[in-house]
Protein backbone atom coordinates (compact mmCIF):
# COMPACT_ATOMS: atom_id res chain seq x y z
CA UNK A 1 0.00 0.00 0.00
CA UNK A 2 2.87 2.20 0.82
CA UNK A 3 4.43 1.63 -2.49
CA UNK A 4 1.35 2.32 -4.57
CA UNK A 5 1.14 5.95 -2.65
CA UNK A 6 4.71 6.57 -3.24
CA UNK A 7 4.04 5.53 -6.74
CA UNK A 8 0.86 7.81 -7.16
CA UNK A 9 2.69 10.52 -5.23
CA UNK A 10 5.87 10.34 -7.70
CA UNK A 11 3.54 10.41 -10.96
CA UNK A 12 1.73 13.27 -9.96
CA UNK A 13 4.59 15.10 -8.94
CA UNK A 14 6.22 14.28 -12.42
CA UNK A 15 3.70 15.34 -13.77
CA UNK A 16 3.23 18.56 -12.24
CA UNK A 17 6.54 19.37 -12.77
CA UNK A 18 6.10 18.63 -16.58
CA UNK A 19 3.40 20.82 -16.69
CA UNK A 20 5.58 23.89 -15.12
CA UNK A 21 8.24 23.52 -17.70
CA UNK A 22 5.71 23.61 -20.56
CA UNK A 23 4.04 26.80 -18.78
CA UNK A 24 7.91 28.38 -18.44
CA UNK A 25 8.21 26.83 -22.31
CA UNK A 26 5.24 29.04 -23.44
CA UNK A 27 6.00 31.79 -21.22
CA UNK A 28 9.49 32.25 -23.45
CA UNK A 29 8.19 31.70 -27.04
CA UNK A 30 6.00 34.81 -26.12
CA UNK A 31 8.80 36.50 -24.50
CA UNK A 32 10.97 35.93 -27.70
CA UNK A 33 7.93 36.21 -30.47
CA UNK A 34 6.88 39.42 -28.71
CA UNK A 35 10.61 41.23 -28.78
CA UNK A 36 10.94 39.74 -32.67
CA UNK A 37 7.60 42.06 -33.50
CA UNK A 38 9.10 44.65 -31.76
CA UNK A 39 12.20 44.69 -33.33
CA UNK A 40 10.21 44.65 -36.71
CA UNK A 41 8.79 47.42 -36.00
CA UNK A 42 10.48 50.35 -38.46
CA UNK A 43 10.18 53.86 -39.37
CA UNK A 44 10.58 55.00 -42.34
CA UNK A 45 12.18 58.34 -42.92
CA UNK A 46 12.19 59.00 -46.64
CA UNK A 47 10.35 57.33 -50.06
CA UNK A 48 11.98 57.28 -53.61
CA UNK A 49 10.60 56.06 -56.20
CA UNK A 50 11.50 55.86 -60.19
CA UNK A 51 9.59 54.74 -62.93
CA UNK A 52 12.12 53.78 -66.51
CA UNK A 53 11.04 53.87 -69.74
CA UNK A 54 9.36 51.37 -71.59
CA UNK A 55 8.85 51.18 -75.68
CA UNK A 56 5.34 53.35 -75.26
CA UNK A 57 4.35 56.63 -73.25
CA UNK A 58 4.75 54.88 -69.95
CA UNK A 59 5.61 58.01 -67.68
CA UNK A 60 9.14 58.42 -66.82
CA UNK A 61 9.97 59.96 -63.82
CA UNK A 62 11.65 60.00 -60.38
CA UNK A 63 10.21 60.79 -57.00
CA UNK A 64 10.99 61.02 -53.57
CA UNK A 65 8.95 61.87 -50.59
CA UNK A 66 10.60 62.55 -47.29
CA UNK A 67 8.63 62.35 -43.32
CA UNK A 68 8.08 65.72 -43.59
CA UNK A 69 5.85 65.61 -46.62
CA UNK A 70 8.16 67.44 -48.72
CA UNK A 71 8.61 66.12 -51.94
CA UNK A 72 10.97 66.23 -54.93
CA UNK A 73 10.09 65.31 -58.54
CA UNK A 74 11.87 65.12 -61.65
CA UNK A 75 10.02 64.79 -65.03
CA UNK A 76 11.82 63.05 -67.51
CA UNK A 77 9.16 61.84 -69.83
CA UNK A 78 5.08 61.60 -70.26
CA UNK A 79 4.34 63.50 -67.46
CA UNK A 80 2.45 66.88 -67.03
CA UNK A 81 5.60 68.46 -66.02
CA UNK A 82 8.80 68.10 -67.55
CA UNK A 83 11.96 68.69 -65.16
CA UNK A 84 12.70 69.21 -61.47
CA UNK A 85 10.47 70.90 -58.79
CA UNK A 86 10.43 70.27 -54.77
CA UNK A 87 6.48 70.77 -53.43
CA UNK A 88 5.17 70.43 -50.03
CA UNK A 89 2.66 67.37 -50.23
CA UNK A 90 -0.54 67.57 -48.08
CA UNK A 91 0.30 66.24 -44.65
CA UNK A 92 -1.22 62.91 -44.45
CA UNK A 93 1.10 61.93 -47.75
CA UNK A 94 3.67 60.61 -46.47
CA UNK A 95 1.87 58.35 -43.90
CA UNK A 96 -0.47 56.73 -46.12
CA UNK A 97 2.50 55.32 -48.35
CA UNK A 98 4.49 54.74 -45.31
CA UNK A 99 1.73 52.88 -43.67
CA UNK A 100 1.38 50.57 -46.70
CA UNK A 101 5.07 49.65 -46.87
CA UNK A 102 4.75 48.48 -42.94
CA UNK A 103 1.75 46.66 -43.85
CA UNK A 104 3.14 45.16 -46.47
CA UNK A 105 6.01 44.65 -44.08
CA UNK A 106 8.59 45.92 -46.60
CA UNK A 107 11.51 44.55 -45.21
CA UNK A 108 10.68 40.96 -46.05
CA UNK A 109 9.86 41.29 -49.24
CA UNK A 110 12.19 40.43 -52.46
CA UNK A 111 15.00 42.85 -53.66
CA UNK A 112 14.50 41.60 -57.56
CA UNK A 113 11.10 41.12 -59.20
CA UNK A 114 10.24 40.91 -62.93
CA UNK A 115 7.37 39.29 -65.76
CA UNK A 116 8.32 37.41 -67.85
CA UNK A 117 7.29 39.91 -71.24
CA UNK A 118 9.11 42.07 -72.80
CA UNK A 119 8.19 46.16 -73.44
CA UNK A 120 7.32 47.18 -69.69
CA UNK A 121 8.69 49.82 -67.32
CA UNK A 122 10.93 49.02 -64.48
CA UNK A 123 10.67 50.62 -61.00
CA UNK A 124 13.07 51.21 -58.37
CA UNK A 125 11.81 51.91 -55.02
CA UNK A 126 14.19 52.68 -52.35
CA UNK A 127 12.88 53.30 -48.71
CA UNK A 128 14.98 54.68 -45.89
CA UNK A 129 14.51 53.77 -42.58
CA UNK A 130 15.15 55.64 -39.16
CA UNK A 131 18.71 52.90 -38.32
CA UNK A 132 20.04 54.23 -41.11
CA UNK A 133 19.28 50.92 -43.10
CA UNK A 134 17.54 50.92 -46.87
CA UNK A 135 15.44 48.52 -48.55
CA UNK A 136 15.86 49.06 -52.70
CA UNK A 137 13.51 46.75 -54.82
CA UNK A 138 13.81 46.79 -58.45
CA UNK A 139 10.64 45.64 -60.22
CA UNK A 140 10.72 45.20 -64.09
CA UNK A 141 7.23 45.01 -64.85
CA UNK A 142 5.76 46.74 -61.50
CA UNK A 143 4.34 43.55 -60.76
CA UNK A 144 6.06 42.16 -57.63
CA UNK A 145 3.21 41.60 -55.30
CA UNK A 146 -0.74 42.75 -54.87
CA UNK A 147 0.45 45.18 -52.47
CA UNK A 148 3.48 46.45 -54.25
CA UNK A 149 1.22 46.84 -57.30
CA UNK A 150 -0.99 49.17 -55.18
CA UNK A 151 1.32 50.70 -53.92
CA UNK A 152 2.90 51.57 -57.98
CA UNK A 153 -0.39 52.95 -58.77
CA UNK A 154 -0.48 55.60 -56.16
CA UNK A 155 3.06 56.80 -55.68
CA UNK A 156 2.54 57.05 -59.99
CA UNK A 157 -0.73 59.01 -59.26
CA UNK A 158 1.48 61.70 -56.78
CA UNK A 159 4.28 62.31 -59.38
CA UNK A 160 1.91 62.34 -62.24
CA UNK A 161 -1.45 64.65 -61.10
CA UNK A 162 0.25 67.02 -58.67
CA UNK A 163 0.58 70.36 -59.88
CA UNK A 164 4.70 70.38 -59.96
CA UNK A 165 6.58 74.04 -61.01
CA UNK A 166 9.67 74.90 -61.44
CA UNK A 167 10.68 76.78 -58.29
Amino acid sequence: MQTKIITLLSALLLFSCGSKKSDVTTTKRQTITTSIEKNNSVTIKSIAFERKACYGTCPVFKLSIREDNTATFEGIKYTKFIGKATKKLPDATFKKVAKQLVEMKIKNLKNNYAINRTDHATAILTISFEDGTQKIITDYGLEGTPELKRLYAELTKIGTTTNWKAP
